[in-house]
């Protein structure tokens, strides 16, 4: 006779689903200063209390999970261009949004003429001229009129010396041309003045 079948073992009660991965699907706004500390909102799905953020690998601050498709949190510092945003959950599963968000460069201000000390000096040039004015930054360079003036030297940003060129005689324009391009021109400010002409015999 066949012996009577083992009772099957009771099966343990099964445990709860594993967690969707999130997704990233945006952020807003997506542009910023390399400054960080921007307030943004990462939308998306899946989000779980205790997420976190970082932009480009440095970690965001201030993230609050709103809820399961949105974040809020603060960008931190970093070098200009584009980086990518990824969300973390605690159990590990994270969400990446690839160049997701900008870092914009600062934009200096233009440089600006106030005055220029002294107003003339001779055609042979060599006349060690004071700039004042403001947003001058170092390697700016200095024209009187067409002629690169030389031994420029940017003493602060509102302030520089240079040594006027030789030109003949005549009213020019001082201008001033920042690294980044921007220029400054403060026009018919400086006097090349004639030698005078010998006394008759």
């Amino acid at each position: 006779c066949s012996s009577p079948a083992a009772p099957s073992s009771p099966q343990p009660p099964a445990g709860p689903p594993a967690a969707a991965a999130p997704t990233v699907t945006a952020v807003t706004p997506a542009l910023g200063a390399t400054s960080g500390g921007l307030g943004i909102t990462i939308t998306g799905t899946g989000f779980t209390s205790g997420a976190t953020v970082s932009i480009g690998g440095n970690t965001a601050t201030n993230v609050a999970v709103v809820s399961a498709t949105a974040i809020t949190a603060s960008t931190p510092a970093r070098a200009a261009g584009a980086a990518d945003i990824v969300v973390t959950n605690p159990d590990g599963q994270g969400a990446r949004l690839a160049g997701g968000f900008t870092y914009n460069a600062p934009v200096a201000p233009a440089p600006s003429i106030a005055g220029v000390t002294p107003s003339s000096g001779p055609e042979a040039g060599g006349t060690v001229v004071t700039i004042t004015g403001a947003g001058f930054v170092s390697g700016a360079t200095v024209s009187f009129g067409t002629a690169a003036a030389s031994a420029v030297n940017v003493t602060g940003s509102g302030s520089l010396t240079a040594s006027a060129p030789a030109r003949s005689a005549g009213n020019v324009d001082v201008v001033v041309a920042n690294p980044d391009g921007q220029t400054a021109r403060m026009n018919g400010v400086f006097t090349y003045v004639g030698s005078a002409p010998p006394p008759p015999p």
